[in-house]
């Protein structure tokens, strides 16, 4: 049920979305865990990623979401945007210890509640990545 943030990942904006692995935050490329600060603005990883690479003379291989939703914005500093924000799930079975968000959510019968999307993603197709070769 969960989304892999780099199944959600915005080159565009150079921001993924946690899914289930940490409470469905938007999280931009230039969050630093130990600082818990977005200081030097959006970092893009893949970039970093590819220039690490070519400085070894390693070709990089990468995917790119085509379908779905990716992560609609990357905000440098909390409260990050969440798929499910306490404001509108308040009867939730865990909450995020730094942002009060919810991990993810159980009904009276013990099933997961699924987000709507549009909460924290953005609705792409294939023409997402149309102009993938100019960045």
């Amino acid at each position: 049920m969960g989304r892999e943030h780099h199944d959600t990942y915005n080159w565009k904006i150079g921001s993924s979305n946690t899914g289930n692995d940490y409470y469905y935050e938007n999280i931009p490329d230039c969050f630093d865990a130990p600082t818990y600060t977005c200081d030097d603005g959006p970092k893009y990883g893949y970039r970093q990623f590819v220039q690490k690479d070519r400085s070894v003379g390693a070709q990089s291989l990468m995917t790119l979401p085509m379908m779905g939703s990716v992560a609609k914005d990357g905000k440098p500093n909390h409260p990050f945007t969440c798929g499910f924000p306490k404001s509108v799930f308040s009867n939730q079975e865990s909450f995020d210890p730094l942002r009060h968000e919810l991990r993810r959510r159980r009904e009276g019968g013990g099933g997961f509640v699924a987000s709507s999307p549009s909460r924290d993603g953005t609705e792409i197709g294939p023409s997402f990545d149309g102009d993938w070769s100019a960045s």
